[in-house]
């Protein structure tokens, strides 16, 4: 085994075991405002149907009634009234063309306004969010979820002594790339109210928007840029366990790159910041059949050194932050061997989420991370030269093959 050391500055103390970042604290970030590619102007999804359906909750069956002309979502009587209306607000909206990769902000925004109302108080307002086909229909009202049982979403209220009715905002980035990932070709909106028993009111909605307001058609064009031949960026998804949604860059300049290739031919690169102990990286990467990583490989990838057969290894964590089952894509972009026993150049793009089983209760899709790692490569090409990229990453669906070689060249 041989070591390549590029060293920022004093040794940093750190732990691993089994390729875990023990917990150590957060450091130095480079904000999306000062490096990061442009994203494309934001897009507003086209909203394919929007109606109200009441229910009239003394027939048996239930029998929806659409309300499409004066926007009415919400009605309900006093307690013995002779009708007993219950509703909601539904919208539909287009998911064609987006890669649920490339989202990394959206928002939905709907305006509830008070038409009347009995007695005076305070009122909630609910949103939720569902898979859809762009037209609206009875079974749309009671349509699952689409959003992990855990995760919970806040209502908005207002109080018709002081306010006619209230603004709805909710970020919505993980429920699009869920709904995409889950393969339905829309996504659909439903606006409730919650009211206590013996009430009246009468609601209604504006058409809501929801809008992409950070969209990468190629995920990699996200990453922050850096011009230099040694360095780590990298960027995920908000609520992604090992980025935390940061964009971040670590160059040689401010930290220690040591490069190992081991025994088993897998490459390990431990990174830490000078005169920052917490902020310790680590990249593990390793081919499908132990054999040397060359330039051009392309990867369907598991936690190294658990992975099954057929898979490669790879684990990327940083700053503490790790995962204990995950899958991942890397692409070789250059790499060249001392022929010493060590790595002399080596540039790989890769992606990792958590593990999602296929009969998992979670929602498929889960958040990703994107990254480049460099060690005495040449600089980042221009954010378009990443396309070809996205393509091997979207469609390999099989691990790449190629000639196995046993020693370094």
């Amino acid at each position: 085994m041989k070591m390549l050391l590029f060293d920022g500055g004093a040794e940093s103390r750190f732990r691993i075991w089994q390729g875990c970042v023990a917990p150590l604290i957060c450091g130095f970030l480079l904000s999306l405002s000062q490096g990061s590619a442009l994203a494309q102007t934001a897009v507003e999804l086209d909203t394919s149907d929007f109606k109200g359906i009441e229910l009239d909750l003394d027939q048996s069956p239930l029998m929806p009634i659409f309300t499409e002309d004066a926007d009415v979502f919400y009605r309900a009587t006093f307690a013995g009234d002779s009708e007993n209306r219950v509703g909601a607000a539904l919208s539909e909206h287009s998911l064609q063309g987006l890669n649920a990769d490339g989202i990394f902000a959206a928002e939905y925004r709907v305006r509830v306004d008070r038409k009347a109302q009995d007695p005076a108080g305070s009122r909630n307002v609910a949103v939720n969010f569902y898979e859809a086909d762009g037209v609206i229909g009875a079974a749309d009202i009671s349509n699952p979820a689409v959003r992990d049982p855990q995760r919970t979403y806040p209502e908005f209220s207002y109080n018709s002594a002081s306010g006619t009715g209230v603004d709805v905002s909710l970020s919505v980035g993980a429920e699009l790339r869920e709904t995409i990932n889950r393969g339905a070709s829309h996504i659909g909106a439903t606006v409730q109210s919650t009211f206590p028993q013996g009430t009246s009111q009468i609601l209604s909605s504006a058409p809501p928007i929801i809008e992409v307001t950070e969209y990468y058609e190629d995920p990699f064009d996200a990453l922050p840029l850096f011009s230099g031949s040694t360095g780590l960026v990298y960027r995920g998804h908000a609520n992604e366990t090992v980025t935390q949604g940061e964009s971040v860059v670590v160059g040689d300049d401010i930290a220690r790159f040591r490069v190992f290739l081991r025994g088993d031919n897998s490459i390990d690169v431990l990174i830490d910041e000078t005169g920052m102990p917490g902020n310790f990286y680590a990249v593990t990467v390793e081919s499908d059949d132990g054999s040397l990583l060359q330039i051009g490989d392309s990867f369907q990838a598991r936690r190294s050194p658990f992975q099954p057969p057929g898979f490669a290894g790879f684990d990327f964590s940083a700053k503490g932050r790790g995962l204990n089952e995950l899958m991942a894509e890397f692409t070789v972009n250059d790499i060249a061997y001392d022929g010493l026993g060590g790595v002399e150049r080596l540039d790989i793009s890769f992606s990792q989420n958590a593990y999602i089983s296929a009969n998992d209760t979670t929602p498929f899709g889960t958040p990703k991370a994107f990254g480049r790692l460099r060690i005495n490569a040449t600089a980042v090409p221009e954010p378009a030269t990443f396309a070809g990229l996205a393509v091997i990453l979207v469609t390999a669906s099989i691990p790449r093959r190629r000639r196995k070689r046993t020693s370094p060249i």
